[in-house]
């Protein structure tokens, strides 16, 4: 038997002791739940749509930030803003359809957390701009389900397209 077997049994086993409670710290979202916790990327993306600056401000909490990772000449630049800013710009883009799609949606939840992961392509007046990652975490609130932040990637190349 070589050295390294029981090393690999051990760790195997150290890590098992912990997989119930990791399995504990994050339940799945019923179907319900699931709708309840996308509504608020919905009315963002719809808002954005529309071009209707409350629809968007009002996905979010009062303090929700927008986090984007920017490839700019070869080096990430993270830059943060404001829901009104971000609506803001929204409104200075030029005329065409903002559609954002997204798919392969993730959900962690825990009492009144949540954190939302999807693939997202973006278009622009029907053309595609870019695609994505949106990590998303929010919080329910006696309104509901708020958006606090959200981080994006973006990038023009090697995007997936939707499923059918």
């Amino acid at each position: 038997m070589s050295r390294t077997r029981p090393f690999l049994f051990a760790a195997a086993l150290v890590f098992s002791a912990f997989l119930p409670v990791a399995a504990q710290q994050s339940a799945t979202p019923s179907a319900e739940d699931t709708r309840a916790i996308l509504a608020p990327l919905d009315q963002l993306f719809a808002g954005m749509k529309a071009r209707d600056t409350t629809m968007i401000r009002d996905a979010f909490v009062p303090i929700g930030r927008l986090i984007q990772m920017r490839d700019r000449n070869g080096e990430t630049v993270v830059q943060g803003i404001t829901p009104a800013q971000f609506a803001a710009g929204l409104l200075r883009a030029p005329a065409g359809d903002l559609v954002e799609r997204y798919w392969g949606t993730q959900i962690q939840v825990e009492d009144d957390v949540a954190n939302v992961w999807v693939q997202y392509d973006f278009h622009h007046g029907g053309k595609f701009s870019h695609c994505g990652i949106d990590a998303v975490q929010l919080a329910k609130t006696h309104a509901g389900w708020k958006i606090v932040q959200i981080m994006d990637t973006s990038r023009t190349t090697g995007c997936t397209p939707p499923p059918a």
